[in-house]
């Protein structure tokens, strides 16, 4: 018998998730309105046409929901079968907790290896596929010491700088994340087969795309919202002016997480995106601290002996201003924006002391999106 390998979805749910994540014309966008109209997936795949019809549905959508794939369904429900092989749909409580609070995350994750790590505080580490050799030495550095200090380094899989990250997170023993552009039976570039192996064995491979969907250039901008979804910060060594790295430094700031930029020199065409970033903002990064000064809400909880994040909090006591924000949950489960006016924290805090306290299992997030204290 096939097991369901989100432990909170049985056969029927995993199987209705499936089914909405083969559609291509529904997007985030169209999925939450959808939501607030039929409330919950199996609803809204057992609507009938005329409904749909009545709310102005699109032909392509309209024809998608009616008339699933059901080979394609099958194929992905035997792929789903395999060990370390999963789905996160928005509403699970393994989805991880950044990327909800980012801007229309995607309505379901598809992840190779280990669950947990998507978890875990991440930082992105990005930049240009034909760095130098210096960009190269900096990104693994800076990757291996920030692993070291137990962040999670994630990238896209891509050629130079993101490879090099990758490169320096596994050296150091931790995990990293890596994010496609495709489905995950397609690894691109194809060079990487053995790298994306190597990061399955510790980390995962995570995509919104279903299998066989193969590299498009539209897809790498939605792949690089994930990158900095999932993250606290990116750290951008070496990019072009039409680098893929600059629309990862935008979704972040968008995000309100940190942009992190290392300098070059002016004359190096794989600086000067980097030099632009700094001049709208990025902190100039030369140095491991200056990284670290800007976390040091979720560093002063992050072991030195490499342990798991979660449980090197446990027994730590708690900042006023974490105190304040449970004072603030104590009232009733509340959204982001009710817990800012509450509290006064800007936002990009506010997201961080939220996701350490659900590390923690002080706070957990509910399916409305709103916060609440987790039960005793």
């Amino acid at each position: 018998m096939r097991q369901c390998t989100t432990p909170e979805l049985d056969q029927t749910a995993l199987a209705i998730w499936v089914r909405l994540g083969l559609i291509s014309s529904l997007g985030s966008k169209k999925f939450f309105r959808l939501m607030e109209i039929f409330g919950s997936p199996e609803a809204l795949v057992n609507a009938k046409r005329r409904e749909l019809e009545q709310l102005g549905v699109p032909n392509p959508l309209l024809t998608a929901l009616l008339k699933p794939d059901w080979n394609q369904i099958e194929k992905h429900m035997g792929w789903l079968e395999q060990p370390h092989q999963h789905l996160v749909p928005i509403d699970s409580m393994t989805y991880p907790t950044q990327l909800k609070m980012a801007n229309s995350p995607p309505m379901i994750l598809w992840v190779k290896g280990n669950l947990h790590s998507i978890l875990q505080p991440q930082l992105a580490i990005v930049g240009s596929r034909k760095p130098s050799r210096t960009g190269k030495s900096l990104a693994k550095k800076f990757a291996a010491e920030l692993a070291n200090c137990g962040l999670t380094i994630t990238s896209g899989l891509a050629l130079g700088i993101d490879a090099q990250a990758h490169l320096g997170a596994l050296e150091s023993g931790r995990p990293t994340i890596a994010v496609f552009g495709t489905g995950l039976d397609q690894i691109y570039p194809s060079v990487h087969r053995e790298l994306s192996e190597q990061i399955v064995t510790n980390g995962a491979l995570v995509s919104e795309f279903p299998l066989g969907t193969t590299p498009k250039p539209q897809h790498f901008p939605r792949r690089n919202r994930i990158i900095s979804g999932l993250s606290m910060g990116v750290l951008v060594v070496e990019a072009g002016l039409r680098s893929g790295s600059l629309i990862t430094a935008n979704y972040s700031a968008n995000f309100g997480r940190e942009v992190f930029a290392i300098p070059g020199s002016i004359e190096s065409p794989t600086s000067i995106g980097c030099h632009k970033l700094i001049k709208e903002g990025a902190k100039l990064v030369d140095c491991l601290d200056d990284i670290l000064s800007e976390l040091t809400h979720f560093t002063s909880h992050l072991s030195a002996d490499n342990q798991d994040p979660a449980q090197n909090t446990q027994n730590q006591s708690l900042d006023p201003e974490s105190h304040r924000l449970l004072d603030s949950l104590r009232q009733g489960p509340a959204s982001l924006d009710d817990l800012v006016e509450a509290t006064g924290f800007t936002t990009a805090d506010l997201l961080s002391k939220l996701l350490l306290l659900e590390l923690e299992n002080r706070v957990e997030t509910l399916e409305d999106g709103r916060f609440a204290q987790s039960p005793k």
